[in-house]
Protein backbone atom coordinates (compact mmCIF):
# COMPACT_ATOMS: atom_id res chain seq x y z
CA UNK A 1 0.00 0.00 0.00
CA UNK A 2 1.33 3.44 -1.46
CA UNK A 3 0.77 6.88 0.42
CA UNK A 4 -0.07 9.83 -2.20
CA UNK A 5 3.68 10.27 -2.69
CA UNK A 6 4.79 6.66 -3.72
CA UNK A 7 6.17 5.99 0.09
CA UNK A 8 5.21 2.32 1.39
CA UNK A 9 3.30 2.43 4.28
CA UNK A 10 2.23 -1.18 5.03
CA UNK A 11 5.77 -2.28 6.10
CA UNK A 12 6.16 -3.94 2.66
CA UNK A 13 9.38 -3.84 0.25
CA UNK A 14 9.49 -1.04 -1.60
CA UNK A 15 9.32 -1.26 -5.16
CA UNK A 16 12.12 -0.80 -7.37
CA UNK A 17 11.46 -0.44 -10.91
CA UNK A 18 8.50 1.63 -10.87
CA UNK A 19 8.78 5.45 -12.33
CA UNK A 20 6.20 8.16 -11.49
CA UNK A 21 4.69 10.56 -13.94
CA UNK A 22 3.94 14.30 -12.37
CA UNK A 23 -0.27 14.53 -12.04
CA UNK A 24 0.46 18.01 -13.85
CA UNK A 25 1.73 17.46 -17.25
CA UNK A 26 3.02 20.37 -19.75
CA UNK A 27 -0.13 22.31 -20.43
CA UNK A 28 -1.75 21.92 -24.63
CA UNK A 29 -1.34 25.28 -26.63
CA UNK A 30 -4.62 26.55 -28.22
CA UNK A 31 -2.45 26.58 -31.55
CA UNK A 32 -2.49 22.21 -30.59
CA UNK A 33 -5.88 21.96 -31.00
CA UNK A 34 -7.16 20.89 -34.54
CA UNK A 35 -9.29 23.78 -35.90
CA UNK A 36 -11.40 22.06 -38.50
CA UNK A 37 -15.11 20.54 -37.25
CA UNK A 38 -15.55 16.88 -37.95
CA UNK A 39 -18.76 15.16 -37.57
CA UNK A 40 -18.98 12.23 -35.15
CA UNK A 41 -21.30 9.68 -37.65
CA UNK A 42 -23.15 7.42 -35.25
CA UNK A 43 -24.54 5.24 -37.37
CA UNK A 44 -28.32 6.10 -36.04
CA UNK A 45 -29.79 7.18 -39.44
CA UNK A 46 -32.18 9.74 -37.25
CA UNK A 47 -29.19 11.21 -35.30
CA UNK A 48 -27.11 11.39 -38.30
CA UNK A 49 -30.08 13.54 -40.60
CA UNK A 50 -31.83 15.46 -38.06
CA UNK A 51 -28.80 16.07 -35.58
CA UNK A 52 -25.66 15.43 -36.47
CA UNK A 53 -23.20 15.55 -33.70
CA UNK A 54 -19.63 17.16 -33.66
CA UNK A 55 -16.50 15.36 -32.85
CA UNK A 56 -15.35 15.96 -29.37
CA UNK A 57 -18.56 18.59 -29.18
CA UNK A 58 -21.33 18.09 -26.22
CA UNK A 59 -24.84 16.77 -26.98
CA UNK A 60 -27.47 16.04 -23.75
CA UNK A 61 -30.30 13.83 -24.19
CA UNK A 62 -33.17 14.61 -21.99
CA UNK A 63 -36.71 13.34 -21.36
CA UNK A 64 -38.71 11.48 -19.30
CA UNK A 65 -39.56 7.66 -18.45
CA UNK A 66 -40.27 5.66 -21.03
CA UNK A 67 -38.42 7.40 -24.37
CA UNK A 68 -35.83 5.69 -25.12
CA UNK A 69 -32.66 7.39 -24.04
CA UNK A 70 -30.85 4.16 -22.44
CA UNK A 71 -31.94 2.32 -25.78
CA UNK A 72 -30.41 5.23 -27.68
CA UNK A 73 -26.67 5.35 -26.07
CA UNK A 74 -26.36 1.62 -26.32
CA UNK A 75 -27.07 1.83 -30.24
CA UNK A 76 -24.81 4.52 -30.21
CA UNK A 77 -22.00 2.76 -28.29
CA UNK A 78 -22.42 -0.34 -29.73
CA UNK A 79 -21.88 1.50 -33.55
CA UNK A 80 -19.16 2.95 -32.16
CA UNK A 81 -17.28 -0.26 -31.33
CA UNK A 82 -18.23 -1.82 -33.86
CA UNK A 83 -17.92 0.21 -37.12
CA UNK A 84 -15.25 2.77 -35.74
CA UNK A 85 -13.10 0.06 -33.57
CA UNK A 86 -14.07 2.03 -30.39
CA UNK A 87 -12.09 5.51 -31.85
Amino acid sequence: MFDVFGNVIDRGAALSDCHGDPCISRRRRWHDDPTKSEIFETGIKAIDVLMPLERGGKAGLFGGAGVGKTVLLTEMIHNMVGQHEGV
